[in-house]
C-alpha cells in the first residue's frame, strides 16, 4: 500500500497586522528621499515638462539620481474625519500607536543639487554610504556604497532647483 500526498498551492495575503509590521520596520529604518533627473538624450525629456507618467512599479531605481537626503521626521498616521492632515482620499492625524500609514517629512538644503531639474522622487530603505560619507545627511551618487531598496517612487512635473530655495516635502505612505 502506498500513499500519495497532494501538494496544494496557497496564496497568502498580508494581514492588517502584517502591514503594520512593515510600517514599523520602515519607522526603524534609515530612509532617504532621492531626486532623479532625466539625461538630455532621454526619449521622454520633451514631453515630461508638461506631464508626469504613472510610475512603473517594477522600477528599482531612478533614471538618473542626483542625490538623496536622509529623512529625519517620521510619524504614524491614523484616519480621522476631523484630522488636520487633509488629502484627496482621507483626513489623518498623528498617533503614537503603530499603524500601516506613515508620514515622512524631509527638508532639502539650498546646496542639495542646486542646479538640477528634478523629474522623479524615490524613497529608499537600507542605503549604505561609503566610509568617507558616513554620517552625512545628503549623499551624492558617488558617495553611496549600496543604494538599498526603492520602496516608493513618483514621477513629477519638473522642479527647477536653485540655490535660493529650500524644498520641504511630506509624503503619506500606506503599507
Amino acid at each position: 500500500m502506498s500513499t500519495v500526498s497532494e501538494r496544494q498551492a496557497a496564496l497568502f495575503t498580508i494581514t492588517d497586522s502584517g502591514h503594520i509590521a512593515i510600517a514599523k520596520k520602515m519607522m526603524e529604518s534609515d530612509l532617504h528621499l532621492a531626486w532623479g533627473t532625466l539625461p538630455d538624450n532621454h526619449p521622454e525629456k520633451a514631453s515630461r515638462d508638461s506631464s508626469a507618467p504613472f510610475p512603473n512599479r517594477f522600477e528599482a531605481d531612478l533614471i538618473q539620481e542626483v542625490g538623496r537626503r536622509k529623512i529625519l521626521q517620521k510619524a504614524y498616521l491614523e484616519q480621522h474625519n476631523d484630522g488636520p492632515i487633509v488629502t484627496p482620499i482621507a483626513n489623518y492625524r498623528q498617533t503614537t500607536t503603530p499603524t500601516r500609514t506613515l508620514m515622512l517629512s524631509v527638508t532639502n538644503e539650498v546646496t542639495d543639487a542646486p542646479d538640477a531639474k528634478i523629474y522623479q522622487l524615490g524613497v529608499f530603505a537600507d542605503t549604505v554610504a561609503k566610509p568617507a560619507a558616513q554620517g552625512k545627511n545628503w549623499l551624492l551618487p558617488t558617495e553611496i556604497a549600496d543604494k538599498g531598496y526603492m520602496i516608493v517612487m513618483a514621477n513629477i512635473l519638473p522642479i527647477q532647483r536653485n540655490n535660493a530655495t529650500v524644498e520641504s516635502r511630506q509624503f503619506i505612505i500606506n503599507f
